[in-house]
């Protein structure tokens, strides 16, 4: 039922996810305003001495803990450092190259040098002698300043660099999809236009239920612990499957194709 329209399903909202972007908005504000109330109320209680993308799960704490401590896992999924004057960021260990879902660089550790000159701009020259070329794409498109700014966390999946609960929805259904992949792309595209077709939203809805094998034959009653004979009463020969239902009996074929043959004799008069 939680599965978008595009896969197959009728894109209702995951209401576990739902939930843990919403508490992933919780988690953006005691990053970004540690100073606040409650941010000096939970360092003082559970992270003392590191800041909070460092704290960690504990087993007595309370639930409101333990549940902002779920939310963060969703939210360090999507956060990166936007450079600066490049003093914060370990260029090994830190995420800050616009690159999902790393976004860290893939090239061995040579030098610890900066990527900064003293101008405030790229050393173009070091990065190219120690990165491998992708990674000297991906950091020379990074815009910098002149060091006049620090750097500074970000949400990469939005482009003001805030956290919004419907940009870490998005990433969390994401991560999930890819986690378990297994649709083509013609099978998404076929999807996507059986609910952009322009008819009735209850044929779109018996279509997808059929294709789904939900429709109430004999077959899936049984398969739902309510004995039947499993016969198709219609013809009284086969089995009562969707495919069988829908196509397959020789009656319903004989009277679709006589409904055909008057309404085509019909048009032609």
């Amino acid at each position: 039922m939680q599965m978008p329209l595009i896969d197959g399903g009728p894109g209702f909202r995951d209401l576990e996810l739902s939930n843990r972007a919403l508490l992933a908005k919780q988690c953006w504000r005691l990053l970004k305003n540690p100073n606040s109330l409650a941010g000096r109320i939970l360092k003082g209680c559970y992270y003392k001495d590191c800041n909070f993308l460092e704290a960690k799960k504990m087993v007595n704490a309370s639930f409101v803990w333990n549940s902002l401590i779920w939310g963060k896992g969703l939210l360090e999924a999507g956060l990166r450092w936007s450079v600066g004057d490049g003093k914060s960021i370990n260029i090994y260990k830190d995420k800050w190259v616009p690159r999902p879902s790393t976004f860290r660089i893939l090239s061995p550790p040579k030098l610890n040098d900066q990527l900064i000159s003293s101008s405030g701009g790229w050393n173009t020259n070091f990065i190219k002698q120690n990165f491998s070329d992708e990674d000297v794409n991906s950091i020379l498109q990074i815009p910098i300043g002149c060091g006049s700014r620090g750097d500074n966390i970000i949400w990469h999946y939005n482009e003001n660099g805030q956290y919004s609960v419907k940009s870490g929805y998005w990433l969390g259904h994401k991560l999930a999809t890819t986690a378990n992949t297994s649709n083509s792309s013609a099978l998404n595209t076929w999807w996507n236009s059986l609910w952009r077709v322009k008819i009735c939203m209850k044929v779109k809805i018996f279509v997808w239920k059929a294709c789904q094998d939900w429709i109430p034959t004999k077959i899936n009653i049984d398969g739902r612990g309510i004995k039947t004979n499993g016969i198709c009463e219609t013809c009284n020969t086969s089995y009562e499957t969707t495919l069988h239902a829908l196509w397959e009996c020789s009656k319903l074929r004989k009277t679709r194709d006589e409904w055909y043959n008057n309404n085509a004799m019909t048009s032609l008069s």
